[in-house]
């Protein structure tokens, strides 16, 4: 990736995530449009913009709508339908995508293999946990 490309990425994240922190009552902003913040940011990082848009696509059909809130509502659907798409690869993608985030400092620093196996799962104690990495509850530096 050039440097003028990444750099202009970079500085649109930091907009981003000075949008959420100018916010100061924490409530300016749902759990979803954070979370969907995030995963874009990082998607666009590692797929471009175009990527990005192939993905939104090819995702919005099987999953009848938003993958954001389906990924924020039923992380294991959403898994179904990447690995799908991604086939074999989808892992490894998914790592890539969770490292970034976690160096940007979006992520709580976890192994990112934890965070797929979370999504996998599905049940009510992932979905929390999955709450805890992306920053989302109460008390967490970006949360709502």
């Amino acid at each position: 990736m050039n440097k003028a490309y990444s750099k202009s990425l970079s500085t649109t994240l930091e907009r981003d995530l000075n949008d959420i922190e100018l916010c100061g009552e924490r409530s300016c902003l749902s759990e979803l449009e954070i979370l969907t913040r995030i995963l874009r940011s990082g998607l666009v990082k590692i797929l471009g913009e175009t990527g990005l848009d192939v993905l939104e696509h090819f995702m919005q059909f099987p999953l009848s709508g938003d993958m954001y809130r389906v990924f924020y509502e039923d992380p294991q659907r959403f898994y179904g339908e990447f690995i799908k798409i991604y086939g074999r690869g989808a892992d490894n993608l998914l790592k890539v995508l969770f490292s970034t985030l976690i160096r940007e400092g979006l992520l709580e620093p976890v192994n990112p293999i934890e965070i797929i196996t979370l999504m996998k799962s599905g049940d009510r104690d992932s979905i929390r946990k999955l709450t805890h990495v992306f920053k989302l509850e109460e008390g967490s530096p970006i949360g709502k």
